[in-house]
Order: structure tokens, then sequence, then C-alpha cells
């Protein structure tokens, strides 16, 4: 038990550590979903465009996808409208 307390603080210095690196990561997937949303976003507007893409088109995307990889969350047929 004295050991703990004679390196605590060289201890609480690693905790310090392995929790600004799991803030650090966390930021980082955020920035990276914001990122896949932008560009699926965007690529669905272009369709929108260019290919009359609609409603109907985004609720099968996300049929198809669910069927593909039911794992994959977060990509309903609202939410991929919203990420346009």
């Amino acid at each position: 038990m004295n050991e703990i307390i004679k390196y605590e603080q060289n201890f609480n210095d690693i905790i310090n550590l392995i929790q600004i690196s799991k803030t650090k990561a966390i930021f980082q997937v955020n920035s990276v979903l914001v990122d896949l949303y932008w560009n699926i976003g965007n690529y669905i507007s272009e369709k929108c465009v260019k290919e009359n893409w609609g409603k109907s088109i985004v609720k099968e995307l996300s049929i198809y996808i669910n069927q593909k990889d039911p794992n994959i969350k977060g990509f309903s047929d609202k939410n991929i409208w919203r990420m346009k």
C-alpha cells in the first residue's frame, strides 16, 4: 500500500495522459463522422440535381444499407435526408 502512496502523483499523471488521449480520440471520431455525413449529403445533393433523386430513392438507399450491413446504424431515410 505504501508503494501506491509513494507513486500516487506519477500514477495520476499517467491517468491524466490516458484521459487526454481518450478525449482526443472522441474528437477525432466525431470529426471523421461529420466529414462522412457531409460527403454523403453532398453526394445525394448532386444526385438530386443531376438525376432527380428524391425521398423515395433515399428510402431505398436506407433499406439497401441496412440489408448489406445490419450492424450499420444511423442511416435511416430521415437521417440520410438530413445529411443532404
